[in-house]
């Protein structure tokens, strides 16, 4: 199986290479927990916001977005829970800190492209957040794992106006004030 985080070879364990891989791993440790840590606030802030929102007046798929913050809860739960086994686990730790830490930013990015969906598809503000996800990916893992997840955002964002446009799923427009704030909407229906 092949590693996500490119570590010194563990056959060939030189002295230097073996410090060096106990402080990557040491490093990535603190910044998975940091990451869990983070995520405890991303569910308040969405219901809080959503409420907001609409309470302001916009009009959306208040349900399905407050079913993400569930979502986020839910998984990052399961993540805080398993992060203990994965620290824990010293002789496969070359392999599951890497991989856990990746599962992560899929989990993330699944949910940006659900609230993406649920909040006007391409001309939803929460767009935005896979920008901070694209950062904190280059933190955490090596370029090429950035790099593909740069181009999972841009071809996933293809993917949902091409699913929108085409109807094999109902678009979510947001209004205010009875005006559509996105191009799929015209009109509250």
């Amino acid at each position: 199986m092949v590693n996500p985080i490119e570590l010194p070879d563990k056959v060939a364990d030189t002295p230097t290479q073996s410090r060096r891989r106990r402080i990557i791993l040491g490093e990535l440790r603190k910044r998975v927990g940091w990451f869990i840590q983070w995520r405890w606030w991303v569910p308040p802030v969405i219901v809080s916001c959503s409420l907001l929102a609409h309470t302001a007046g916009f009009v959306f798929h208040l349900p399905a977005i407050i079913g993400v913050a569930i979502f986020v809860l839910a998984y990052n739960i399961l993540f805080y829970l398993n992060r203990h086994r994965v620290d824990t686990a010293t002789q496969d730790a070359d392999r599951a800190l890497p991989w856990f830490t990746v599962a992560q930013v899929i989990f993330d990015y699944a949910t940006i492209f659900l609230l993406v969906h649920f909040s006007g598809g391409t001309a939803s503000p929460a767009v935005f957040f896979f920008i901070f996800h694209i950062i904190f990916a280059s933190i955490l893992l090596p370029p090429k794992w950035s790099d593909t997840f740069a181009i999972l955002s841009a071809a996933g964002m293809a993917l949902v106006a091409l699913i929108e446009h085409f109807g094999l799923l109902p678009s979510h427009p947001v209004f205010f004030e009875g005006v559509s704030l996105t191009p799929q909407g015209t009109t509250i229906q």
